[in-house]
């Protein structure tokens, strides 16, 4: 699968290796009576299609057991309820049980329920990561592909049964540093659920982080350049990154790490390193993913060219950090991308600074400064080509200038609003008092009562 475009501009192409779809699998069976499951032949079969959902569900609480079934993990039990697993190919899993009862887990191949050979059986040892009580039932065990694998679960003799989740989770490929997925090509995004994933005897803790939840890729550098691994994009899960040279997990030199970027990357990961030409990087992806699956970016850093033009009647300079540019002198510069934890700090920020009688005015051009084009300094957001910006002085004489007050403007201005005027004067001898007033308390001393205001429409009969 190629995802085309960047999440944050259009620039990066994703590449989806393939090379380990390990997936949280999770299968939705009817429970046991629904699906005939309580006998063997009835086995609910997980199909491919369920595989891939994430987990079985049943109930041993009315399940009874058949005439020549074993006994699981060693216990004569009482209600069994039977699964049925084929894989396409060979690999190690983890199936365990998750519901609130004590029980017993086998795992065989047979025909026939009084002729099986066991494979797996558990009691009490509920799956790491799942969440699951401490009498639930796990094994791990390596499957062989087209073989048809029998799966019971069973309630422990005495105990009363009830509803029941049955987890199959595939070990990844690369959960050991000697099977580490070899990545190809960049751009690459690898796609792993680990939550069933371990860490080996020796292994460092990837930037510290103290999960035991880690896989491994393998990378060779094609040539010399400035790398970017990163997970900001995955669900905002927690994880951690490191890169290692070395041969063994107990003999590795830390090249880079990563534990919570922060930023837009939140509590997920985001690192950069120099390559260099054929020397082979590990990796190291630990953490815990939001959903079933963790998703890591990798990919060569971008650059691109900025050149930086002055315009206006005035005088100033423009300079960069990080540095590259101060023009006057230097005004084109090669910067590479910004981080995706810090995106909006800018691949470069400028600051144009105006000579003495100039004023700085503003930027122009196809360059795209956070926050707008008279902010000062600058975020150059890089998108996916080289950009050009345009620093505007202007002379401070040459700036419009407000036209001065006239004359009696500043008292008016600086005094109170002066009052509404009243009614002229009445003729000499006659008293005056106004009939009515809208808004008597206007009038000061010149009392008038309210107006009679009419009845409203709806009022009216």
């Amino acid at each position: 699968m190629i995802r085309a475009g960047d999440r944050f501009g259009g620039v990066r192409l994703l590449l989806a290796l393939g090379l380990a779809l390990v997936g949280a699998l999770a299968v939705q069976v009817a429970p046991a009576a629904a699906a005939g499951s309580n006998t063997f032949a009835g086995a609910g079969a997980i199909s491919g299609k369920e595989l891939s959902e994430g987990e079985a569900f049943g109930s041993t609480k009315t399940a009874t057991k058949e005439a020549g079934e074993p006994n699981h993990a060693g216990n004569p039990g009482g209600g069994s309820v039977w699964f049925s697993l084929t894989l396409s190919q060979t690999q190690e899993v983890e199936i365990g049980t998750c519901g609130g009862f004590d029980s017993l887990l086998g795992v065989y191949t047979g025909s026939a329920v009084n002729e099986l050979t066991e494979i797996a059986g558990n009691d009490e040892s509920a799956l790491t990561d799942t969440g699951c009580g401490p009498t639930d039932a796990g094994v791990r065990l390596t499957m062989t592909g087209g073989v048809k694998y029998m799966i019971a679960v069973d309630r422990k003799e005495g105990v009363t049964g009830g509803s029941f989740q049955l987890q199959i989770q595939r070990i990844p490929f690369n959960d050991d540093f000697a099977d580490a997925e070899v990545v190809p090509v960049l751009p690459a995004t690898l796609k792993v659920d680990n939550r069933a994933a371990t860490k080996e005897a020796g292994e460092p803790a990837h930037a510290g982080y103290g999960g035991d939840d880690s896989v491994w890729y393998e990378w060779t550098a094609p040539k010399n350049g400035l790398v970017s691994l990163e997970t900001c994009a995955a669900e905002h899960s927690n994880t951690a990154l490191a890169v290692y040279t070395g041969s063994a997990v107990g003999e590795l030199t830390e090249i880079a790490s990563n534990d919570d970027a922060g930023g837009l990357c939140h509590s997920e990961s985001e690192l950069r390193f120099e390559a260099s030409e054929g020397v082979t990087y590990m990796i190291a992806l630990d953490g815990i993913p939001d959903n079933s699956n963790l998703r890591l970016w990798a990919s060569w850093v971008l650059h691109h060219t900025l050149t930086v033009e002055k315009a206006g009647s005035g005088e100033g300079t423009v300079s960069s950090e990080p540095g590259g540019i101060e023009c006057g002198a230097f005004c084109e510069a090669l910067f590479a991308r910004q981080t995706m934890a810090d995106y909006y700090d800018g691949a470069a920020r400028l600051t144009a600074t105006p000579a003495p009688g100039s004023v700085f005015t503003g930027w122009s051009g196809d360059a795209d400064c956070d926050g707008g084009p008279t902010v000062n300094p600058c975020a150059w957001l890089m998108v996916d080509a080289d950009a050009t910006l345009v620093a505007t002085f202007e002379l401070e004489e040459e700036l419009p200038k407000s036209s001065p007050p006239e004359e009696g403007d500043e008292e008016q201005k600086a005094g109170p609003p002066a009052p509404p005027a009243l009614d002229p004067a009445p003729p000499v001898g006659r008293p005056h008092r106004p009939k009515c007033r809208k808004h008597p308390q206007r009038h000061g001393a010149q009392r008038a009562k309210p107006c009679k205001r009419g009845k409203h429409r709806s009022q009216r009969r």
